[in-house]
């Protein structure tokens, strides 16, 4: 007799552990365990569950919400032990479990993790994660490259580039790498400190260093572009200062004027202020309006009674 089956021996007929117990102690398979206490002539015993484990059961299925699979490899029995002691207590099952406040988890969790880091977090099986998924008609991505997400997170860390550069050098597309960033709580930079090359901390030196106009003259521009514009009349027209026939979008009552009079930016750059003109005009009539404040805020109000 070896040294392993006399300690598996010693344990089975010493003790009341299960056999899903001794399976995990020695690292050893079902057939392995029967063929050394049949090679021993040692009887099987019908073992009844110990109370403790009974209880550690029901409290695990009940009050922590683990599905029999889940407590069978918490507490070392098989699982169909641990189905057996739910149905001689008349705990009723279900072919799922359903666990509210698991599921809530789940799904939060794997909007940044994959199903496997989802399922080690919440220490339950990602057969479940999956299931619990497919349940809230969340769709399961393809498995994600951690270390090439890790790579293109050093990558735009390190240099000041464009979502785009960073995606003609990962071989993948601009909003795949907006998704990666943002699953990693990367703050995405400006155009302007692309175009610039500044650093996070050199940038933030410039935005505090620029005169209070610019700062109000580019958040109107920054707004003024995410309008729906192509209603104006000439914007089919527009182009670049240079261009003969180009036409370009201006401020009615201008930045410049706004600012003075410290005018909400909402107002400077709502689409009732912007109109096409030519680019030379655009070029010539700097700070002048082409509306007074008051006609501004008439057509604000006609344009918002219109559309409520």
């Amino acid at each position: 007799m070896t040294e392993l089956e006399s300690n598996i021996i010693k344990h089975y007929t010493e003790s009341d552990c299960t056999n899903e117990f001794l399976k995990e102690k020695f690292n050893i398979s079902q057939y392995e365990l029967y063929k050394i206490l049949k090679g021993n002539n040692i009887k099987h015993k019908i073992r009844k569950t110990p109370r403790d484990i009974e209880l550690q059961v029901l409290d695990l299925y009940t009050n922590q919400n683990l599905n029999t699979t889940e407590i069978s490899k918490k507490i070392h029995i098989s699982k169909a032990v641990a189905i057996l002691i739910l149905k001689r207590n008349g705990i009723k099952m279900f072919g799922t479990k359903k666990r509210p406040d698991i599921e809530i988890k789940v799904v939060e969790l794997y909007k940044q993790n994959t199903i496997s880091s989802t399922a080690e977090k919440l220490s339950i099986l990602p057969e479940t994660v999956a299931q619990i998924l497919k349940r809230n008609n969340i769709d399961i991505r393809k498995k994600r490259n951690i270390e090439k997400e890790k790579e293109i997170i050093e990558y735009y860390s390190n240099n000041i580039v464009s979502l785009k550069e960073v995606g003609i050098k990962f071989d993948l597309s601009l909003q795949t790498i907006s998704n990666i960033l943002q699953r990693n709580n990367m703050k995405i930079r400006k155009n302007v400190q692309i175009r610039l090359r500044l650093s996070d901390d050199d940038y933030k030196n410039y935005l505090d260093k620029l005169p209070d106009f610019e700062k109000y003259k580019r958040k109107i521009t920054s707004l003024s572009k995410k309008k729906q514009v192509s209603f104006l009349q000439n914007y089919h027209l527009k182009g670049k200062a240079g261009i003969d026939g180009a036409y370009q979008i201006d401020h009615k009552y201008s930045i410049l004027e706004g600012f003075k009079n410290n005018i909400p930016i909402e107002i400077i750059s709502h689409v009732e202020n912007l109109e096409m003109i030519p680019w030379r005009d655009n070029l010539s009539k700097q700070e002048q309006c082409s509306i007074t404040l008051e006609e501004l805020i008439n057509k604000i109000k006609k344009h918002e009674n219109k559309t409520s």
